[in-house]
Protein backbone atom coordinates (compact mmCIF):
# COMPACT_ATOMS: atom_id res chain seq x y z
CA UNK A 1 0.00 0.00 0.00
CA UNK A 2 1.36 3.44 -0.69
CA UNK A 3 0.36 6.73 1.43
CA UNK A 4 0.57 10.01 0.38
CA UNK A 5 0.87 12.54 2.75
CA UNK A 6 1.37 16.55 2.54
CA UNK A 7 1.35 18.73 5.26
CA UNK A 8 1.45 16.75 8.22
CA UNK A 9 3.61 18.91 10.77
CA UNK A 10 6.92 18.70 9.80
CA UNK A 11 6.66 17.03 6.50
CA UNK A 12 5.67 18.80 3.53
CA UNK A 13 5.11 16.38 1.34
CA UNK A 14 6.17 12.08 1.38
CA UNK A 15 5.12 8.57 -0.14
CA UNK A 16 5.40 5.56 1.84
CA UNK A 17 4.82 2.42 0.95
CA UNK A 18 4.25 0.24 3.55
CA UNK A 19 5.58 -3.72 3.52
CA UNK A 20 5.31 -6.25 6.41
CA UNK A 21 7.86 -4.60 8.13
CA UNK A 22 8.53 -0.58 7.97
CA UNK A 23 11.28 1.53 9.66
CA UNK A 24 11.18 5.01 10.19
CA UNK A 25 14.52 6.44 11.16
CA UNK A 26 15.72 10.19 11.81
CA UNK A 27 16.63 13.11 14.24
CA UNK A 28 14.07 14.36 16.39
CA UNK A 29 11.16 16.03 15.76
CA UNK A 30 10.98 15.08 11.92
CA UNK A 31 7.80 13.34 12.00
CA UNK A 32 8.53 9.52 12.54
CA UNK A 33 6.07 8.80 15.20
CA UNK A 34 3.22 11.27 13.63
CA UNK A 35 3.38 9.40 10.65
CA UNK A 36 3.40 6.14 11.92
CA UNK A 37 0.27 7.45 14.61
CA UNK A 38 -1.50 8.32 11.29
CA UNK A 39 -1.04 4.71 9.96
CA UNK A 40 -2.38 3.32 12.33
CA UNK A 41 -5.43 5.54 13.49
CA UNK A 42 -6.08 4.81 9.42
CA UNK A 43 -6.59 1.39 9.92
CA UNK A 44 -8.02 1.82 13.36
CA UNK A 45 -11.97 0.07 13.82
CA UNK A 46 -12.78 3.59 15.50
CA UNK A 47 -11.94 5.32 11.96
CA UNK A 48 -14.35 3.13 9.88
CA UNK A 49 -16.73 3.14 12.57
CA UNK A 50 -16.33 6.88 12.04
CA UNK A 51 -16.69 6.71 8.65
CA UNK A 52 -19.72 4.57 7.99
CA UNK A 53 -21.88 6.79 10.96
CA UNK A 54 -21.51 9.71 8.77
CA UNK A 55 -21.77 7.66 5.43
CA UNK A 56 -24.90 6.33 7.11
CA UNK A 57 -26.08 9.92 8.38
CA UNK A 58 -25.64 11.27 4.63
CA UNK A 59 -22.39 13.49 5.96
CA UNK A 60 -20.82 12.80 2.93
CA UNK A 61 -21.02 13.41 -0.55
CA UNK A 62 -19.98 10.13 -2.02
CA UNK A 63 -21.96 7.02 -2.32
CA UNK A 64 -21.43 3.53 -2.94
CA UNK A 65 -24.31 2.31 -5.57
CA UNK A 66 -23.83 -1.33 -4.23
CA UNK A 67 -24.50 -0.78 -1.10
CA UNK A 68 -27.50 1.38 -2.02
CA UNK A 69 -29.01 -1.04 -3.75
CA UNK A 70 -28.64 -3.52 -1.42
CA UNK A 71 -30.36 -0.94 1.50
CA UNK A 72 -33.62 -0.39 -1.00
CA UNK A 73 -33.48 -4.48 -1.35
CA UNK A 74 -33.54 -5.14 1.94
CA UNK A 75 -36.38 -2.45 2.26
CA UNK A 76 -38.87 -3.89 -0.57
CA UNK A 77 -37.93 -7.41 -0.34
CA UNK A 78 -36.15 -8.15 3.28
CA UNK A 79 -33.02 -8.99 1.98
CA UNK A 80 -30.07 -8.66 -0.21
CA UNK A 81 -26.37 -9.63 -1.08
CA UNK A 82 -23.12 -7.23 -1.87
CA UNK A 83 -20.42 -9.30 -4.34
CA UNK A 84 -17.57 -8.34 -2.18
CA UNK A 85 -15.06 -8.43 -5.18
CA UNK A 86 -16.93 -6.53 -7.10
CA UNK A 87 -17.09 -4.14 -4.25
CA UNK A 88 -13.55 -4.15 -3.90
CA UNK A 89 -12.48 -4.15 -7.57
CA UNK A 90 -14.64 -0.90 -7.81
CA UNK A 91 -14.61 0.74 -4.71
CA UNK A 92 -11.62 -0.18 -2.71
CA UNK A 93 -9.21 2.83 -3.67
CA UNK A 94 -11.87 5.51 -3.85
CA UNK A 95 -12.70 4.14 0.10
CA UNK A 96 -9.38 4.54 1.06
CA UNK A 97 -8.90 7.81 -0.37
CA UNK A 98 -12.76 9.16 1.55
CA UNK A 99 -11.86 7.23 4.85
CA UNK A 100 -8.81 9.46 4.54
CA UNK A 101 -10.17 12.31 3.91
CA UNK A 102 -11.43 12.17 7.65
CA UNK A 103 -8.30 12.23 9.39
CA UNK A 104 -7.64 15.65 9.46
CA UNK A 105 -11.19 16.19 11.82
CA UNK A 106 -10.78 12.61 13.96
CA UNK A 107 -6.97 12.87 14.65
CA UNK A 108 -6.75 15.07 17.45
CA UNK A 109 -9.12 12.69 18.92
CA UNK A 110 -6.77 9.59 18.52
CA UNK A 111 -4.05 11.61 19.36
CA UNK A 112 -6.12 12.90 22.55
CA UNK A 113 -5.01 16.57 21.76
CA UNK A 114 -7.57 19.46 21.39
CA UNK A 115 -5.35 21.77 20.72
CA UNK A 116 -3.49 20.33 17.20
CA UNK A 117 -5.33 21.49 13.99
CA UNK A 118 -4.77 19.51 11.17
CA UNK A 119 -6.99 21.19 9.12
CA UNK A 120 -4.23 21.76 6.52
CA UNK A 121 -3.77 17.95 5.89
CA UNK A 122 -3.64 15.99 2.88
CA UNK A 123 -3.82 11.76 2.87
CA UNK A 124 -4.46 10.04 -0.72
CA UNK A 125 -4.10 5.80 -0.54
CA UNK A 126 -2.99 4.01 -3.56
CA UNK A 127 -4.66 0.35 -2.13
CA UNK A 128 -2.85 -2.93 -3.69
CA UNK A 129 -5.36 -5.68 -4.94
CA UNK A 130 -3.28 -8.34 -5.11
CA UNK A 131 -4.23 -10.70 -1.79
CA UNK A 132 -8.11 -9.39 -1.71
CA UNK A 133 -9.52 -12.89 -3.08
CA UNK A 134 -7.75 -14.97 -0.38
CA UNK A 135 -8.90 -13.05 2.53
CA UNK A 136 -12.52 -12.85 1.15
CA UNK A 137 -12.54 -16.36 0.97
CA UNK A 138 -11.54 -16.67 5.02
CA UNK A 139 -13.63 -14.32 6.17
CA UNK A 140 -16.12 -15.19 7.60
CA UNK A 141 -18.47 -12.91 10.46
CA UNK A 142 -21.97 -11.57 11.54
CA UNK A 143 -24.03 -9.19 12.91
CA UNK A 144 -27.59 -9.36 14.29
CA UNK A 145 -30.00 -6.47 15.63
CA UNK A 146 -33.29 -6.87 16.96
CA UNK A 147 -33.82 -10.22 18.35
CA UNK A 148 -37.13 -11.55 19.78
CA UNK A 149 -37.36 -14.21 22.22
CA UNK A 150 -37.01 -16.85 19.61
CA UNK A 151 -33.53 -15.39 18.64
CA UNK A 152 -35.00 -14.11 15.08
CA UNK A 153 -33.08 -11.42 14.14
CA UNK A 154 -35.43 -8.29 12.50
CA UNK A 155 -31.60 -7.32 10.80
CA UNK A 156 -29.01 -9.97 9.78
CA UNK A 157 -25.73 -9.15 8.16
CA UNK A 158 -22.99 -12.04 7.41
CA UNK A 159 -20.27 -13.87 5.39
CA UNK A 160 -18.99 -16.99 5.23
CA UNK A 161 -15.86 -18.81 4.49
CA UNK A 162 -15.06 -19.77 0.44
CA UNK A 163 -18.44 -17.34 -0.84
CA UNK A 164 -17.47 -13.59 -2.16
CA UNK A 165 -21.39 -12.21 -1.11
CA UNK A 166 -22.50 -10.48 2.21
CA UNK A 167 -25.84 -11.34 2.82
CA UNK A 168 -28.35 -9.39 4.51
CA UNK A 169 -32.38 -10.36 5.60
CA UNK A 170 -35.07 -9.61 7.55
CA UNK A 171 -37.46 -11.57 9.14
CA UNK A 172 -40.01 -9.34 8.21
CA UNK A 173 -40.27 -7.25 5.09
CA UNK A 174 -43.32 -5.06 6.83
CA UNK A 175 -41.18 -4.49 10.41
CA UNK A 176 -38.19 -3.38 8.75
CA UNK A 177 -40.04 -0.53 7.52
CA UNK A 178 -40.78 0.89 10.99
CA UNK A 179 -36.42 0.80 11.60
CA UNK A 180 -34.66 4.62 10.70
CA UNK A 181 -33.20 4.03 7.00
CA UNK A 182 -29.79 5.46 8.31
CA UNK A 183 -29.85 2.30 11.03
CA UNK A 184 -29.83 -0.45 8.22
CA UNK A 185 -27.15 1.75 6.21
CA UNK A 186 -25.03 1.89 9.06
CA UNK A 187 -25.33 -2.05 10.19
CA UNK A 188 -24.77 -2.65 6.68
CA UNK A 189 -22.00 -0.05 5.70
CA UNK A 190 -20.04 -0.98 8.31
CA UNK A 191 -20.09 -4.52 7.99
CA UNK A 192 -19.09 -3.44 4.48
CA UNK A 193 -16.30 -1.13 5.76
CA UNK A 194 -14.90 -3.51 8.26
CA UNK A 195 -14.47 -6.39 5.55
CA UNK A 196 -12.02 -3.76 3.30
CA UNK A 197 -10.17 -2.61 6.54
CA UNK A 198 -9.57 -5.64 7.54
CA UNK A 199 -8.71 -6.91 4.13
CA UNK A 200 -4.85 -5.15 4.79
CA UNK A 201 -4.69 -5.37 8.61
CA UNK A 202 -6.89 -7.46 11.11
CA UNK A 203 -6.41 -5.29 13.92
CA UNK A 204 -4.41 -2.51 14.79
CA UNK A 205 -2.22 -2.34 17.88
CA UNK A 206 -0.07 0.75 18.94
CA UNK A 207 3.37 0.65 21.18
CA UNK A 208 3.84 4.43 22.25
CA UNK A 209 6.54 5.33 23.83
CA UNK A 210 4.31 6.51 26.92
CA UNK A 211 4.08 2.62 27.85
CA UNK A 212 6.83 2.57 30.69
CA UNK A 213 4.45 5.12 32.14
CA UNK A 214 1.35 3.34 31.91
CA UNK A 215 2.92 0.13 33.14
CA UNK A 216 4.37 2.34 35.85
CA UNK A 217 0.55 3.33 36.26
CA UNK A 218 -0.78 -0.37 36.14
CA UNK A 219 1.46 -1.51 39.00
CA UNK A 220 0.35 1.85 41.35
CA UNK A 221 -3.35 0.19 40.87
CA UNK A 222 -5.25 -2.56 41.97
CA UNK A 223 -7.10 -4.40 39.17
CA UNK A 224 -10.68 -5.82 39.67
CA UNK A 225 -11.11 -8.81 37.69
CA UNK A 226 -15.22 -8.28 37.34
CA UNK A 227 -15.33 -4.77 37.00
CA UNK A 228 -12.11 -3.66 35.55
CA UNK A 229 -12.76 0.01 37.00
CA UNK A 230 -9.47 1.34 36.55
CA UNK A 231 -9.31 0.75 32.48
CA UNK A 232 -12.87 1.95 32.49
CA UNK A 233 -11.96 5.09 34.12
CA UNK A 234 -9.11 6.20 31.88
CA UNK A 235 -10.48 5.23 29.02
CA UNK A 236 -13.97 6.94 29.19
CA UNK A 237 -14.15 10.62 27.52
CA UNK A 238 -17.75 10.87 28.96
CA UNK A 239 -16.58 13.09 31.92
CA UNK A 240 -14.62 16.29 30.72
CA UNK A 241 -13.06 16.10 34.25
CA UNK A 242 -11.33 12.30 34.42
CA UNK A 243 -8.19 11.97 31.98
CA UNK A 244 -8.54 11.79 28.23
CA UNK A 245 -6.68 9.26 26.99
CA UNK A 246 -5.93 8.87 23.27
CA UNK A 247 -7.38 5.91 21.01
CA UNK A 248 -4.47 4.45 20.75
CA UNK A 249 -3.49 4.60 24.32
CA UNK A 250 -6.70 3.43 25.37
CA UNK A 251 -6.77 0.83 23.12
CA UNK A 252 -3.03 -0.45 24.35
CA UNK A 253 -4.90 -0.05 27.88
CA UNK A 254 -7.46 -2.34 26.92
CA UNK A 255 -5.27 -4.98 25.79
CA UNK A 256 -3.09 -4.75 28.70
CA UNK A 257 -6.34 -5.51 30.79
CA UNK A 258 -7.65 -7.76 29.19
CA UNK A 259 -4.65 -10.26 29.74
CA UNK A 260 -5.83 -9.91 33.40
CA UNK A 261 -8.94 -12.21 33.15
CA UNK A 262 -8.11 -15.63 33.94
CA UNK A 263 -10.82 -16.18 31.24
CA UNK A 264 -9.01 -14.67 28.24
CA UNK A 265 -5.52 -16.76 29.84
CA UNK A 266 -7.13 -20.08 29.42
CA UNK A 267 -9.33 -19.58 26.20
CA UNK A 268 -5.93 -18.55 24.63
CA UNK A 269 -4.17 -21.79 25.85
CA UNK A 270 -6.77 -23.41 24.23
CA UNK A 271 -6.86 -21.75 20.82
CA UNK A 272 -3.10 -21.93 20.69
CA UNK A 273 -3.53 -26.29 20.84
CA UNK A 274 -5.27 -26.19 17.64
CA UNK A 275 -3.78 -23.00 15.96
CA UNK A 276 -0.60 -23.21 14.81
CA UNK A 277 -0.38 -18.76 14.15
CA UNK A 278 -1.12 -18.58 18.08
CA UNK A 279 0.86 -21.21 19.29
CA UNK A 280 3.79 -19.27 17.58
CA UNK A 281 3.22 -16.00 18.75
CA UNK A 282 2.94 -17.57 22.32
CA UNK A 283 6.28 -18.86 21.73
CA UNK A 284 7.76 -15.72 20.50
CA UNK A 285 6.45 -14.01 23.93
CA UNK A 286 8.55 -16.84 25.83
CA UNK A 287 11.71 -15.66 23.31
CA UNK A 288 10.85 -12.07 23.87
CA UNK A 289 10.96 -12.73 28.02
CA UNK A 290 14.01 -15.49 27.91
CA UNK A 291 16.24 -14.25 25.75
CA UNK A 292 15.90 -10.57 26.11
CA UNK A 293 13.62 -8.98 28.99
CA UNK A 294 16.31 -12.15 30.76
CA UNK A 295 12.73 -13.12 33.00
CA UNK A 296 9.14 -13.67 33.04
CA UNK A 297 5.84 -11.97 32.95
CA UNK A 298 3.05 -12.97 34.86
CA UNK A 299 -0.38 -12.26 36.03
CA UNK A 300 -0.90 -12.85 39.98
CA UNK A 301 -4.61 -12.71 41.82
CA UNK A 302 -4.36 -11.37 45.51
CA UNK A 303 -6.58 -12.53 48.02
CA UNK A 304 -8.69 -10.00 47.26
CA UNK A 305 -9.26 -11.08 44.06
CA UNK A 306 -7.60 -8.13 42.35
CA UNK A 307 -4.75 -8.65 40.02
CA UNK A 308 -1.55 -7.36 38.90
CA UNK A 309 1.26 -8.07 37.08
CA UNK A 310 4.72 -9.43 38.18
CA UNK A 311 8.15 -9.82 36.86
CA UNK A 312 9.79 -13.26 38.20
CA UNK A 313 14.26 -12.93 36.94
CA UNK A 314 15.24 -16.13 34.86
CA UNK A 315 16.87 -19.20 36.75
CA UNK A 316 15.92 -17.15 39.94
CA UNK A 317 13.18 -17.93 42.45
CA UNK A 318 13.09 -13.97 43.18
CA UNK A 319 9.85 -12.36 42.58
CA UNK A 320 9.33 -8.67 41.72
CA UNK A 321 6.65 -5.75 41.22
CA UNK A 322 6.65 -3.75 38.49
CA UNK A 323 8.06 -0.55 40.13
CA UNK A 324 11.06 -1.63 40.90
CA UNK A 325 12.36 -3.93 37.98
CA UNK A 326 14.23 -1.53 34.69
CA UNK A 327 12.59 0.66 32.29
CA UNK A 328 13.42 -1.51 29.15
CA UNK A 329 11.58 -4.59 31.36
CA UNK A 330 8.90 -1.75 31.60
CA UNK A 331 8.95 -0.86 28.48
CA UNK A 332 8.44 -4.50 26.59
CA UNK A 333 6.12 -5.82 29.14
CA UNK A 334 2.51 -4.46 26.98
CA UNK A 335 4.74 -6.22 24.09
CA UNK A 336 4.78 -9.55 26.01
CA UNK A 337 1.57 -9.47 26.62
CA UNK A 338 0.13 -8.63 23.14
CA UNK A 339 1.65 -11.56 21.62
CA UNK A 340 0.70 -14.00 24.40
CA UNK A 341 -2.58 -13.16 24.78
CA UNK A 342 -3.93 -11.17 21.60
CA UNK A 343 -1.55 -11.13 18.59
CA UNK A 344 -3.69 -12.62 15.62
CA UNK A 345 -2.62 -13.17 12.05
CA UNK A 346 -2.18 -9.75 9.64
CA UNK A 347 -2.34 -7.58 12.71
CA UNK A 348 -0.86 -4.63 12.43
CA UNK A 349 1.92 -3.56 15.16
CA UNK A 350 2.96 -0.10 15.39
CA UNK A 351 5.91 0.18 18.00
CA UNK A 352 7.40 3.58 18.99
CA UNK A 353 11.14 3.22 20.10
CA UNK A 354 11.25 -0.39 20.76
CA UNK A 355 14.91 0.17 21.79
CA UNK A 356 14.27 2.36 24.54
CA UNK A 357 16.31 2.05 27.69
CA UNK A 358 17.95 -1.51 26.12
CA UNK A 359 21.41 -2.36 26.01
CA UNK A 360 22.98 -2.65 21.99
CA UNK A 361 22.98 -6.31 22.20
CA UNK A 362 19.26 -6.44 23.49
CA UNK A 363 18.64 -3.46 20.39
CA UNK A 364 19.92 -6.10 18.01
CA UNK A 365 18.05 -8.82 19.83
CA UNK A 366 14.48 -6.75 19.51
CA UNK A 367 15.55 -5.93 15.71
CA UNK A 368 15.52 -10.08 15.00
CA UNK A 369 12.15 -10.37 17.16
CA UNK A 370 10.89 -8.10 15.20
CA UNK A 371 11.51 -10.03 11.79
CA UNK A 372 10.50 -13.03 13.33
CA UNK A 373 6.79 -11.13 13.98
CA UNK A 374 6.39 -10.54 10.52
CA UNK A 375 7.47 -14.28 9.51
CA UNK A 376 4.53 -15.33 11.66
CA UNK A 377 2.44 -12.97 9.94
CA UNK A 378 2.19 -10.39 11.83
CA UNK A 379 2.81 -6.66 10.16
CA UNK A 380 4.97 -3.87 11.98
CA UNK A 381 5.68 -0.58 11.59
CA UNK A 382 8.36 0.74 14.42
CA UNK A 383 10.33 4.31 14.58
CA UNK A 384 13.62 3.96 16.11
CA UNK A 385 16.93 6.06 16.79
CA UNK A 386 19.12 3.03 16.83
CA UNK A 387 21.63 2.36 14.35
CA UNK A 388 21.98 -0.98 15.67
CA UNK A 389 18.29 -2.10 14.97
CA UNK A 390 18.96 -0.42 11.13
CA UNK A 391 22.26 -1.91 10.26
CA UNK A 392 21.13 -4.76 11.44
CA UNK A 393 18.61 -5.15 8.39
CA UNK A 394 20.67 -5.51 6.21
CA UNK A 395 22.62 -8.71 7.69
CA UNK A 396 18.97 -10.22 7.83
CA UNK A 397 17.77 -9.67 4.56
CA UNK A 398 21.68 -10.93 3.64
CA UNK A 399 20.72 -13.83 5.87
CA UNK A 400 17.95 -14.75 4.20
CA UNK A 401 19.02 -14.34 0.29
CA UNK A 402 22.23 -16.80 1.30
CA UNK A 403 19.83 -19.43 3.29
CA UNK A 404 17.33 -19.70 -0.13
CA UNK A 405 20.87 -20.11 -1.82
CA UNK A 406 21.39 -22.84 0.19
CA UNK A 407 24.20 -22.40 2.72
CA UNK A 408 23.23 -23.85 6.30
CA UNK A 409 23.76 -23.29 10.10
CA UNK A 410 23.57 -19.15 9.81
CA UNK A 411 21.39 -18.68 12.72
CA UNK A 412 24.75 -19.26 14.93
CA UNK A 413 25.83 -16.30 13.92
CA UNK A 414 22.48 -14.10 15.25
CA UNK A 415 21.85 -13.54 18.61
CA UNK A 416 18.62 -15.04 18.57
CA UNK A 417 19.92 -18.40 16.92
CA UNK A 418 16.92 -18.51 15.09
CA UNK A 419 16.82 -18.57 11.74
CA UNK A 420 13.14 -17.58 11.71
CA UNK A 421 14.61 -14.08 11.87
CA UNK A 422 16.02 -13.74 8.08
CA UNK A 423 13.37 -11.81 6.35
CA UNK A 424 13.64 -11.17 2.67
CA UNK A 425 14.61 -7.43 1.43
CA UNK A 426 11.26 -7.34 -0.28
CA UNK A 427 9.27 -7.76 2.93
CA UNK A 428 11.13 -4.87 4.35
CA UNK A 429 10.95 -0.88 3.50
CA UNK A 430 13.09 1.56 5.45
CA UNK A 431 12.53 5.23 5.30
CA UNK A 432 14.81 8.16 6.40
CA UNK A 433 12.90 11.56 7.70
CA UNK A 434 14.59 14.47 7.91
CA UNK A 435 14.45 18.19 6.65
CA UNK A 436 10.83 18.36 5.57
CA UNK A 437 10.96 14.85 3.60
CA UNK A 438 11.11 11.54 3.62
CA UNK A 439 12.75 9.04 1.14
CA UNK A 440 13.20 5.24 0.59
CA UNK A 441 17.15 4.51 2.22
CA UNK A 442 16.79 0.81 1.76
CA UNK A 443 18.24 -0.16 -1.53
CA UNK A 444 17.56 -2.83 -3.97
CA UNK A 445 20.37 -5.30 -2.00
CA UNK A 446 18.94 -5.25 1.31
CA UNK A 447 21.60 -2.22 2.42
CA UNK A 448 20.17 0.95 4.44
CA UNK A 449 21.75 3.98 2.74
CA UNK A 450 21.67 6.70 5.15
CA UNK A 451 24.25 8.89 7.32
CA UNK A 452 21.94 10.43 10.26
CA UNK A 453 24.17 8.41 12.54
CA UNK A 454 27.40 8.03 10.88
CA UNK A 455 28.17 11.84 10.22
CA UNK A 456 27.29 11.88 13.79
CA UNK A 457 29.84 9.04 14.73
CA UNK A 458 32.15 10.77 12.75
CA UNK A 459 31.59 14.45 14.22
CA UNK A 460 32.29 12.76 18.00
CA UNK A 461 35.56 10.83 16.53
CA UNK A 462 36.77 13.38 14.96
CA UNK A 463 36.00 16.78 17.96
CA UNK A 464 38.83 14.98 20.09
CA UNK A 465 41.69 15.95 17.47
CA UNK A 466 40.34 18.95 16.39
CA UNK A 467 40.40 20.23 20.38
Amino acid sequence: MKIKIENFGPIDECEIETKPLTIFVGPNGTGKTWTATLIACLFHPNMWNHYSRAYSEGELTERYDLIEDAIQSVLVNGNAKIDMNSFIEKYANEYFSNIARLMPKYMPEFLGSQLISFDDLNINVEFKRENHLSYINKFSADRTIGENEDGEALLKVYAQKNDPYVYVFTRSSKEIQDMPRNLISHNISSFIFMIINRMYYDDTYFFPAERTGIVQFFSAFQITKEENVMSKDITSNENDDKYRASVLVSSLISTITSAFDSKNQIHRKELAKKNSKIKRYMELANILENDILLGGVETVEKPDKSVEIVFKLKNDTNVFDISPVSSGIKDLIPLVLYLRYAAEERDLVVIDEPEMNLHPEAQIKIMELLAMMVNSGLNVIATTHSPYLVDHISNLTKACELKNAGKNNLEEKFKLKNDLCFIGSDKVSTYLFDNNSVKDILDEDGFVDWDTFGNISEYVSNLYYDL
